[in-house]
This record gives C-alpha cells, sequence and structure tokens, in this order.
C-alpha cells in the first residue's frame, strides 16, 4: 500500500468517527450507517437493495447460478465429511489437528460463499462476502501448519513463526473489514447476470 492510500484511509477513518468531512467534500456521504457503499464513484445504496439472483430474494435464477450454488453445497459437505474423517484416520497429532483446521476451514470459507449466493440485500451479500474472505485467508495458515506439521518441521511451533502469522492475518482482516471505508481491497458493483454482482 502506498503512502497516498495510508493517508486516504486514515482521512476516512477520522472521517467517520467525528461524522465531518476532513477534506472538504465527504468522500463516504452523509452517514455509513443505514447505506452499503460500493466502490469509489458508484452510489450508495439502500441496506434492503436486493442486489442479483438469489433463491431467498426471488426473480429469475440462471443454471449457472444453480450450478455455482450446489457446487459450494456439495464442497462443503465434502469438507466437512473429510475434517470427520481426518480426526480419526491421522495417526499423527499435530498432522491431524492441522488437516481437521484446514478442511474445517475450507468448509466454513463454502458455508460463507453460500450464503452469499443466497441472500438478496446488499448488506447481507456484503458481510457473507466479506466472512468468504477472511475464513478464505484463514484456511491459508491451517495450509501452512499442516504442511509443517506433515514433513515434519516445526515451523509450525516456532512462536516468532506464529506472531509473524497472527500480524499479517490481522492487517488484510483489517483492511478487508475496513473496506467500505476505503474500498482500496474490493468493491461489490451490481452488474446484471447470473450473480448481479461483480
Amino acid at each position: 500500500m502506498s503512502l497516498f492510500q495510508v493517508c486516504a484511509v486514515a482521512l476516512l477513518m477520522i472521517e467517520s468517527v467525528i461524522g465531518k468531512s476532513v477534506i472538504g467534500k465527504s468522500v463516504i456521504g452523509k452517514s455509513v450507517i443505514g447505506t452499503f457503499l460500493l466502490s469509489e464513484g458508484t452510489p450508495l445504496l439502500p441496506v434492503g437493495t436486493p442486489i442479483g439472483a438469489s433463491l431467498l430474494s426471488g426473480g429469475p435464477l440462471s443454471w449457472a447460478y444453480l450450478g455455482y450454488l450446489l457446487a459450494f453445497v456439495v464442497g462443503a459437505a465434502a469438507c466437512l465429511g473429510a475434517a470427520w474423517r481426518a480426526r480419526s484416520a491421522v495417526p499423527y497429532p499435530e498432522t491431524r489437528r492441522a488437516l481437521t483446521w484446514l478442511f474445517s476451514g475450507s468448509a466454513a470459507w463454502a458455508l460463507a460463499y453460500v450464503g452469499f449466493l443466497l441472500v438478496g440485500p446488499a448488506l447481507w451479500k456484503h458481510l457473507f462476502y466479506q466472512a468468504s474472505l477472511i475464513v478464505g485467508f484463514s484456511v491459508v495458515f491451517a495450509w501452512l501448519w499442516f504442511c509443517s506439521a506433515y514433513s515434519g518441521r516445526g515451523l509450525h511451533r516456532s512462536r516468532a513463526v506464529q506472531q509473524f502469522a497472527a500480524a499479517v492475518f490481522a492487517v488484510v482482516t483489517a483492511l478487508k473489514v475496513t473496506n467500505p471505508l476505503h474500498g482500496l481491497y474490493y468493491g461489490l458493483e451490481p452488474t446484471g447476470g447470473a450473480f448481479g454482482l461483480a
């Protein structure tokens, strides 16, 4: 992240706390509460505005949408089954725990994406999408833990490595959670099509 981006994020955070524009014209609108902020240049949508296809919001559903929904549901079920099986099939405790967390995290990621596909209102899509991003990123650390344990290395036991991983996770998660204020990480924009968002 550049110095300009860091300053922009800081200004937006200050603006959201004090409720006034710091840089003349408000960047985030009159109020973040009760609205859903999309990427820069996109108007604010009311919280209940449905975006894209959804089983819960009604409207036409495409075969692509139903295929993705089925794939994520089956993937979540397969990961939960694999996590359950790993608890009894893997004889080494460190490897077993890491593999169980890897499969459980993958299932949670898939279920968060199922939630994203099922809901219609913009706020709920945003919340499920953020949950999928955060859980999905945490699965990377479970994978690294599993690799270290399976290969017989001790990196996953090192306090310095654990602290570094926790710091990286905290920084990236903070960037993801505060994305509605700065829009530096992603933007959910109405586009139409099978999912209605890009």
